[in-house]
């Protein structure tokens, strides 16, 4: 699967990448950050070999800035 996201950040702040988290929402949400991270630069995360299984799944990713703000999308896929 390719993941193809684009970071762009309030004017004046910047990404803390500490804060990154990446999950696979199921019952039970499951962290994959460690998959993505490898793949994280300043503009965003481009990942074209992650591996997850078959089926629609719900990605959730959080990520802050060094002002404080939050920001949380949830992405709906399909692993064919």
């Amino acid at each position: 699967m390719k993941i193809d996201i684009k970071f762009t950040p309030k004017e004046g702040s910047f990404i803390n990448f500490s804060s990154l988290k990446v999950e696979l929402l199921k019952i039970i949400p499951i962290d994959i950050t460690h998959m993505v991270k490898p793949y994280t630069t300043e503009k965003g995360i481009l990942a074209e070999n992650i591996s997850l299984p078959k089926g629609m799944h719900k990605l959730k990713l959080t990520l802050c800035d060094n002002l404080g703000g939050k920001t949380q999308v949830v992405y709906n896929v399909t692993v064919v």
